[in-house]
């Protein structure tokens, strides 16, 4: 099998995900920083709000209707227990190099939505930084999946909710 060229991630770049079979959405690059002396050459990558059943091309893409998704987190605090952890932005900080087989479909000049503040301090989406992810995976724009399905497929997901938690249940009773 012939290897990919790797792709390197210009600012502006409109990344096509596919993190889960029948989903696609896209992902944007805010902006780049060369190498300096703590990390290799690194990029901040806006998870959209854009969801398709279908795959789909950049003319396809509502651009002057995307938003960069904010969802609400949850997290276990107990057996069977679970909490609200508030909002978070969904911008990571990544790799340059793209190796994962995701598609860059266009660049754009000019962004749709309002940027928050550029920084590369690791944090959690907060307000405080962005997680730091490493190289761009499969699983890129995951947690636009989650959204669009919790809002379009209610009971599918919940169900598929429980059982994860049921898993993770087990898990931690062994």
């Amino acid at each position: 099998m012939k290897r990919r060229k790797p792709v390197i991630l210009n600012k502006g770049d409109v990344i096509k995900t596919n993190p889960q079979k029948g989903y696609w959405g896209c992902a944007i690059v805010l902006d780049v920083q060369e190498h300096n002396d703590e990390f290799q050459p690194l990029c901040l990558v806006a998870v959209t709000d854009f969801v398709s059943r279908e795959d789909f091309s950049f003319e396809q893409v509502p651009i002057e209707k995307l938003s960069i998704l904010n969802i609400d987190r949850s997290v276990r605090v107990g057996k069977g227990i679970y909490c609200d952890d508030g909002k978070e932005i969904c911008i990571e900080i990544h790799c340059r190099k793209m190796n994962s087989g995701q598609e860059v479909i266009a660049c754009i000049d000019s962004f749709p939505f309002e940027l928050p503040e550029i920084t590369y301090k690791v944090g959690y989406g907060k307000g405080d930084g962005y997680p730091l992810c490493g190289p761009i995976t499969e699983g890129l724009g995951f947690q636009a999946v989650i959204a669009w399905r919790k809002a379009n497929e209610k009971e599918a997901f919940m169900l598929d909710v429980e059982g994860t938690r049921q898993i993770t249940e087990n898990v931690l009773r062994r």
